[in-house]
């Protein structure tokens, strides 16, 4: 997910640094993703201060952890929009372009169709990539394959039966 406003994905994304200028913050729905990166800065307590400094610096990506997976859609919304104006205002304090990229589950669990509308803009270009290589997993046509060859439909994993687990969200096709 991008909007024009941004700065670099940089090499650890793999685009050539001379072809984008942008900046980029990942919002992490989830503590998993953010357990799999090394050398990005993670910010637990998002501020435009926080954001500033690192517009401020020369690192090209951050992550910051919304864990709005956890939290009812409304406040996950909320703190999803909050965070996109303090990125909004730190750019513009520094001068930077940015772009944001929303990392959320595999499959599709938790508020990703609301979070995605929360960052979309006229120009923005949504990507849905139903897998978790770090973590073994790739969903593709609604099944969930593992490399120790487990094979399951996504409606049938465990998670379908949480409570407030968005069903729809987890139609994954190919």
């Amino acid at each position: 997910m991008t909007q024009d406003g941004d700065k670099n994905m940089g090499r650890s994304i793999g685009l050539d640094d001379r072809l984008n200028d942008r900046r980029i913050v990942i919002l992490d729905d989830d503590p998993t993703g953010t357990q799999t990166v090394s050398d990005v800065r993670v910010i637990l307590h998002p501020s435009t201060a926080t954001f500033a400094e690192f517009f401020g610096s020369s690192e090209r990506v951050v992550y910051v952890l919304t864990n709005t997976r956890a939290m009812p859609e409304r406040d996950a919304v909320h703190l999803l929009s909050n965070i996109c104006s303090q990125v909004r205002e730190a750019a513009q304090q520094s001068k930077v372009r940015y772009a944001f990229l929303l990392r959320g589950d595999s499959t599709l669990r938790g508020h990703v169709f609301a979070e995605v509308d929360v960052l979309a803009s006229e120009n923005s270009v949504t990507l849905f990539v139903p897998a978790f290589p770090e973590g073994g997993r790739v969903t593709v046509g609604g099944i969930r394959r593992r490399p120790e060859g487990f094979v399951c439909p996504v409606a049938n994993l465990a998670f379908r039966r949480f409570e407030g687990h968005n069903r729809n969200a987890v139609e994954c096709r190919p």
